[in-house]
Parts: C-alpha cells; structure tokens; sequence
C-alpha cells in the first residue's frame, strides 16, 4: 500500500494522508515502518483509540475532499462515519470481505443498514467482494474494483534476475503462519509430491505465527522467517513457483506480487484472487481447499513444466500489470474526481 499511496500522491492536485489503527496480530506480523516515510500518516495503537476527538479533529483540519473507510470493525472507521463534523465529505467503504452466506453476513444489511447508506460507494478487491457488496446493498454502479494494488515495478525485478540463469527449482510459500493459511495441507501435499517425483523441489516459507514450529525439521523445507517487503523480490527470484494454499483469503496481494515477480502460482479457490490472477493451465492451477491430493497434484504438474514454467510465468506479469501501483493510483484519482462532485 505505501507504493500505492505514493503513486497517488505524486499527482500535482492530490494530496494523501493516511490513518491506521494498529490492531495486536499474535505476532503473526513483523513490518517495519520506514516505508511510510515519505507519506503523511498517523499512527496509533487500537487500545488507545478510547478518545477519538483529536484524531477527528486533524482529519477536520486536513479538510479531505474524500475519505476512503475501511471496513466497520476499526473504532477509528467507526468514530469517522458518526461524526457529525465530518457528514458532508464524500465517504468510500473499503472492502474485501467474500460473501460465504453465514449468518452474520445473512443479516449485515439489516444490522449495518444505517452505517452502510453513509457511503457514496465501495472499493472492492476483485469480483468475490462484489457479490458480497451488492448483499448490501450497493448498486453496481457504486462498486469499485480499486481497493488493492501492488508495487509492480519492485516485484517485476524478480524475473529479470531469473532470464539469464537456469530455472529456480524451489516452491514458495509467504505469508502468516496460521490455520487459515493451510500449512499443514500444505506440508502434507508436499510429503505427498516427494514421494511421487524424482528430484523434487524443495519448499521455502516466508512470515511468522503461532504455527512456526510445524515447519521445523521437515525435509526439503527451509523457513526464511519474516521478509519486508523491500526484501520480498530478491526472494521471489529465487524461486520457481509461488503456492497460497488458503482455507480462508478474501483476496491474496501476496499472490498478485508473486504474479508480478514473473511466477508460475497454484492457489486455493478459496483466495478471492484466483478470479483475477490465475487462468487454470494458463499462469497457473487452482485447487480446492483443504484438499491434499489437489495440491499435490498441482505441484506434481508444475514439477513436469520445468522446461515451460518461464513461459508460463510470463503470462503471470501481464496478469498482475493492472495491479501496478501506477494502475491503482490513476484509478483512485479519477474515482476521487467522480465523487468528490
């Protein structure tokens, strides 16, 4: 995002400041912050957010002609949309959540009604969300695909590293160590995928959690631990295919970026973003979640495609281009144009 907010603010007429309530992760998270140096933001802890007045306060004295809301759980997205001061500025709903048909979604339209009608529209990742928007609510001509872009020009260094030499014969896997993430489908479809190849590939895990332990001491898999995400490309160039195997994803950036670094990917149908980033045999494979044979499988496939998988990463890139940060930015400006009438 900080790519994105810079892209955007680079346009002469614009100018963006950002406020994050930063919420406790388990230490599922270790990022640091210098890459919001050259934005404007403010930054504090969700439990002291108890008095929200000084931070409306400065959005007042900001006087934005937009503000983009993430979501309703955030006491500060909540104090911005109930405050009074700030009614007449066009609001936008940030929202990437799929619609699964559980309860709590079945009767959001009723419980959410009065939150949800504060908005002039909602920025989505991609068309799962959209489906959840329109339960809503929302219209179609209110419903944005804009919410999340990536830092292409970074990721894109990756496979420039990779034309020159032979192809990285590794698996990756990036993100919180977890339940939702699927570790241990994963690990058991790559027990599954070595006893089935000659020579197979070995795993590699970027990120942090409470299910750390699960990878030591496995054979063929190395834990690099949490990458920034300035770091993040050197490590797609080392390897040959990215795997996201989620049982719960609303989208997946993490898979766009590894699209951008030029790589052949197998996701779950579970991340929202296999809609947008993955054509089947194409750039890539989808598999059903929590299935071991089908991310075995998968992997077994991408195994035989050595002598491909740079043809097929290639495709990648130019699925993962309207993800740039440059994309998003002039997005954003023209939907600030739109609404800000």
């Amino acid at each position: 995002m900080p790519a994105c907010w810079r892209a955007l603010n680079s346009y002469k007429d614009v100018e963006v400041r950002v406020y994050i309530e930063k919420r406790a992760l388990s230490g599922q998270t270790d990022f640091m912050l210098g890459s919001f140096d050259s934005i404007s933001h403010r930054i504090r802890n969700r439990e002291d957010l108890l008095d929200k007045s000084d931070w409306i306060n400065d959005i007042l004295n900001f006087s934005p002609d937009l503000i983009e809301v993430t979501g309703w759980y955030s006491k500060l997205s909540q104090a911005v949309m109930h405050s009074k001061a700030l009614a007449c500025i066009p609001k936008i709903l940030g929202l990437d959540h799929q619609y699964n048909k559980t309860l709590k979604q079945r009767i959001a339209p009723f419980v959410l009604k009065d939150y949800i009608s504060r908005f002039r529209a909602v920025a989505v990742p991609g068309e799962r969300a959209s489906v959840y928007a329109r339960h809503l609510g929302f219209k179609d001509s209110g419903i944005e695909k804009i919410l999340y872009g990536l830092d292409y020009d970074a990721m894109v260094s990756a496979a420039s590293v990779r034309e020159n030499n032979p192809w990285p014969e590794r698996f990756l896997f990036a993100g919180r160590y977890c339940q939702d993430k699927g570790l241990d489908i994963l690990l058991a479809a790559y027990k599954c995928y070595r006893e089935r190849v000659d020579s197979p590939w070995s795993l590699s895990f970027c990120g942090k959690g409470e299910l750390e332990h699960m990878i030591c001491g496995v054979d063929g898999v190395r834990d690099l631990g949490f990458i920034q995400p300035k770091d993040m490309p050197g490590v797609f160039a080392e390897h040959g295919a990215f795997i996201l195997p989620s049982l719960y994803e609303p989208w997946g950036v993490v898979l766009g970026e590894a699209c951008a670094s030029g790589l052949p990917v197998i996701a779950t149908a579970a991340c929202g973003a296999t809609v947008e980033l993955i054509r089947p045999y194409y750039n890539g494979l989808i598999c059903s979640p929590a299935s071991v044979n089908d991310l075995c499988n998968a992997m077994i496939w991408m195994h035989g495609q050595v002598d491909d998988l740079e043809t097929i990463g290639a495709r990648s890139l130019a699925v993962a281009q309207p993800f740039s940060a440059q994309s998003w930015a002039e997005a954003w400006y023209n939907i600030a144009r739109k609404y800000r009438q």
